[in-house]
């Protein structure tokens, strides 16, 4: 009898055990150790034992902190907040940015897909999907078209669009020629359009010389439109490979162009 534990012991079969391991301690006396002496700047390497503003508890020891370049302690707890993009903390200590906004090299800035388009301060509007601010304030979607992700998008059906703007998609975008894959987009001269593309009509070597829609002249070939439609080869020459050569065996020729080799160029 008479025998009592020090400050903070448990007693425990007969002894007196402290109640926390170092370097915990039971500071807030609530039973449990949750404070860690080594590290926590008001118990630091014990309860109470405060350190001092711009000081951080090391190992224990109260130790004064010098930030790096381009951080700074704004609480003066021996922690560094870089102010470029702390969102307590924007460019300088004690800015907090607004909710819907980030910190970004030191200025509050709305998140991405929002903006402030009205100026009042919030970041309200929905870029990526207001037609009036899509992808930016003031870029309007033109008539028949929606704002989607940012891009304004026509509202009509894939492969139709509604060119004239009178409210119908009775343009069919994936073969008029004029409206190519979108209103507006125009196919070069000979070009088709196939599928919201503009191809050239025919493969190199070949034509429509009869505007039939086929392909059909062999252009590399047709001694009538050797190399292009309508280019002829004179009586006695070939096409070949889309350029008019005499069919003649040097050293004879046909120079009346009568279609025979009658006449020998060496005598």
């Amino acid at each position: 009898c008479g025998r009592a534990c020090g400050v903070g012991q448990n007693c425990i079969a007969g002894l007196c055990f402290d109640a926390c391991i170092a370097p915990t301690a039971d500071c807030d006396g609530n039973g449990s150790c949750e404070t860690n002496t080594l590290t926590d700047r008001n118990n630091c390497n014990g309860c109470t034992n405060e350190c001092d503003p711009g000081e951080a508890c090391l190992g224990g020891t109260c130790t004064l902190i010098t930030c790096l370049l381009g951080l700074t302690d704004c609480g003066l707890d021996g922690t560094c907040e870089n102010t470029q993009t702390d969102n307590n903390n924007c460019g300088i200590c004690g800015r907090v940015c607004p909710t819907g906004t980030g910190c970004a090299l030191g200025t509050c800035t709305c998140n991405l897909g929002t903006a402030d388009c009205d100026a009042n301060g919030s970041c309200e509007t929905d870029t990526f999907t207001d037609r009036n601010n899509c992808n930016a304030c003031g870029t309007k979607c033109g008539p028949g078209s929606n704002c989607a992700l940012g891009l304004c998008v026509g509202a009509c059906g894939l492969g139709t669009g509604d060119c004239d703007n009178d409210g119908d998609c009775e343009t069919d975008t994936n073969t008029d020629e004029e409206n190519c894959g979108a209103c507006g987009r125009a196919c070069a001269t000979g070009q088709t359009c196939f599928l919201g593309v503009c191809f050239d009509p025919c493969l190199p070597g070949t034509d429509d010389c009869d505007g039939n829609g086929s392909c059909e002249t062999n252009t590399l070939l047709d001694r009538n439109n050797c190399n292009a439609c309508g280019n002829k080869c004179g009586p006695g020459a070939n096409c070949v490979t889309g350029a008019c050569v005499g069919f003649c065996l040097p050293p004879l020729a046909d120079c009346d162009n009568t279609g025979t080799c009658e006449s020998n160029t060496n005598t």
